[in-house]
């Protein structure tokens, strides 16, 4: 359960790469949010492979380089790829809470 809650976040952040552009260009167009989304991913991939910290440490990191990078990823999104962006946080939430999975706070969507 506790994984999850790592890639819960990445998969939010996919959502909001794939909503920053039509569909037409997400295959050959750079948007403003792909670094900062290449960098999370960086950093979560360091996360994940560092044998040193504990499942609890790793979670804690992972939710702080998500609570990072959320405001800098809003700020790119135009107002209907937030809006977007909330129902697609929206209904993952729901999925969760049918599946038994509780959402972390920084998972939560921010307003």
């Amino acid at each position: 359960m506790r994984k999850s809650c790592i890639m819960t976040g990445l998969v939010s952040f996919a959502l909001a790469l794939a909503i920053s552009l039509p569909a037409s260009a997400q295959t050959s167009t750079t948007t403003p949010a792909q670094p900062i989304i290449a960098d999370e991913n960086k950093q979560m991939d360091a996360v994940r492979s560092d044998t040193s910290l504990t499942t609890d440490q790793k979670i804690q990191k992972a939710n702080q380089i998500r609570s990072d990078a959320s405001p800098k990823i809003r700020a790119v999104l135009t107002p209907e790829q937030l809006q977007k962006l909330a129902q697609l946080q929206e209904k993952a939430k729901q999925q969760r809470e049918n599946q038994g999975t509780p959402a972390s706070d920084s998972q939560k969507p921010q307003k």
